[in-house]
């Protein structure tokens, strides 16, 4: 073909609006033949796409864990070459602006302040709630939408504020959804279980009147799961819903040449020096998190606490690391000085096999290779985060995906599940970590899941629909066309 018939030297190729995502040509490793090449996997394409710039607006009133997956995003968006802003409410700002920053993002606040998400134990309720939020702050992001007039926008699931607006000011959008995708089918169906179960227990109350608004919006929209097959269970998906895998960024399996515990953990003296005394003692690690949101009772840390620190790997002892703060760390600096009487909270003190702190480096603490356990709430980003780094899990759900994440793990062979409903001990925790530790099964089980994580495309799916709905927003018609409760 010659240079003039060529489809990529056009007019419009050279569109400043347009950008260029890499070059068009197909190469082979130097030690190949054009006889290996023909359809073998060690033949490397290189592809050009043309795309159209666009000014895309990423929303969200959620916390961390909604955050963080739309950021990842955003950041990919940002460096194919599009102009991309973070849009909430003022309060976020603080907590999020290095990601900004990193990501080549910029920021747009609401003109209300960011209300955290608590939970209040042995409370169905959520305060405030999804639903509140809502109402607050749709006509907010109308005014700064009519202002400023994005061309697309990437909305998490649970903000209504945002599908609402872009449906009023017909404004293409994607439905971002960081959890399962056993979820996302569910909210689907107006006869589901997940969503008759929620409205018939906690029917009135902030659970059921987010699941019917998230319903509601699900099916005139397409959504993007960040799951992956192998951890939920094949299916056939309705062609709104697109299971991209995972946002974040994939962790190799191996840390770099040359990285020592010293390197990786130095910026925090406590921790490391309380790692090279497990190294010296040739002990193994668990890793207790709990997230931003739950809360555990007194009982519940009692439990933790005495089942974690008796677990045993190798014929030893395990140390533990456990991320904790607020009413929870009080009921644990209760139970420490009822041990050792000597013990002031207060003070950095040497606690044996247990180092707590209220932040600690999970991504690191995850991939280290003495962790050989983790005790989490099976929040969605963490879970996802424990299972890029091959690690058996003991859960802990509390509430929203929680429990159906929890499901998920164990049917797919890595994790144990603690009772959480029905009460659990010492012994069911020391039973359930040493269980994890021992039986070689959930460590090889671990390392299978990850492959089939790293092998879902992740942020490129992602960015790609993007582009695709951002260009053709037509499609989204075509795409949920015929179903029930379709508004336009």
């Amino acid at each position: 073909m010659s240079d003039e018939n060529d489809p990529l030297n056009t007019a419009a190729h050279h569109d400043p609006s347009l950008t260029k995502i890499s070059s068009f040509a197909t190469h082979l490793e130097d030690d190949m033949s054009y006889a290996d090449a023909d359809f073998t996997p060690r033949a490397i394409l290189d592809v050009t796409q043309t795309i159209e710039k666009h000014n895309i607006w990423l929303f969200s009133e959620a916390d961390m864990g909604h955050l963080i997956p739309i950021l990842f995003v955003g950041a990919a968006l940002a460096e194919r070459g599009h102009e991309v802003t973070f849009v909430s409410t003022q309060g976020i700002f603080k907590k999020i602006e290095g990601k900004l920053q990193a990501g080549g993002m910029k920021f747009l606040g609401l003109d209300a302040p960011h209300i955290e998400h608590t939970e209040i134990p042995g409370d169905k309720e959520l305060q405030p709630s999804f639903v509140q939020r809502w109402g607050r702050n749709t006509p907010l992001l109308k005014a700064l939408a009519a202002a400023h007039k994005p061309d697309f926008m990437l909305v998490d699931f649970t903000s209504f504020a945002g599908i609402d607006v872009c449906i009023e000011l017909d404004i293409p959008y994607v439905m971002n959804l960081p959890g399962p995708v056993a979820i996302a089918v569910d909210l689907q169906a107006l006869d589901s279980w997940w969503v008759q179960q929620v409205v018939a227990i906690a029917a009135g109350t902030h659970m059921a009147k987010t699941a019917t608004a998230i319903q509601a919006r699900m099916k005139r929209s397409v959504v993007l799961v960040h799951s992956f097959w192998g951890i939920d269970k094949p299916c056939m998906l309705p062609p709104n819903i697109m299971a991209c895998g995972p946002c974040f960024p994939r962790f190799s399996g191996a840390p770099p040449e040359g990285t020592t515990l010293e390197v990786t953990f130095g910026d925090n003296e406590e921790l490391c020096a309380f790692l090279v005394k497990a190294r010296e003692a040739e002990a193994d690690l668990v890793y207790i998190t709990m997230g931003s949101l739950a809360k555990l009772n007194k009982k519940e840390v009692e439990a933790l606490y005495k089942g974690a620190i008796s677990a045993t790997s190798s014929g030893k002892k395990a140390w533990v690391i456990w991320s904790m703060k607020g009413a929870s760390r009080d009921f644990l600096d209760q139970l420490i000085i009822a041990d050792r009487p000597d013990f002031d909270p207060k003070d950095k003190q040497d606690l044996g096999n247990l180092f707590v702190s209220g932040w600690l480096p999970q991504i690191d603490i995850l991939n280290y290779e003495s962790t050989k356990a983790v005790v989490t709430h099976c929040g969605w980003g963490g879970t996802m985060e424990v299972i890029s780094a091959q690690k058996p899990i003991l859960t802990h759900p509390f509430f929203g995906d929680q429990p159906a994440n929890a499901a998920l793990l164990k049917s797919a062979g890595v994790a144990i599940n603690l009772n959480v409903t029905g009460g659990y001990s010492a012994a069911d925790v020391q039973a359930g970590l040493t269980n994890l530790m021992t039986d070689n099964s959930y460590r090889n089980k671990a390392k299978y899941i990850k492959k089939l994580l790293d092998a879902s495309p992740g942020t490129k799916m992602a960015v790609d629909v993007i582009e695709w709905i951002a260009g053709h927003p037509e499609a989204v018609g075509a795409l949920t066309v015929g179903m029930p409760g379709l508004g336009k």
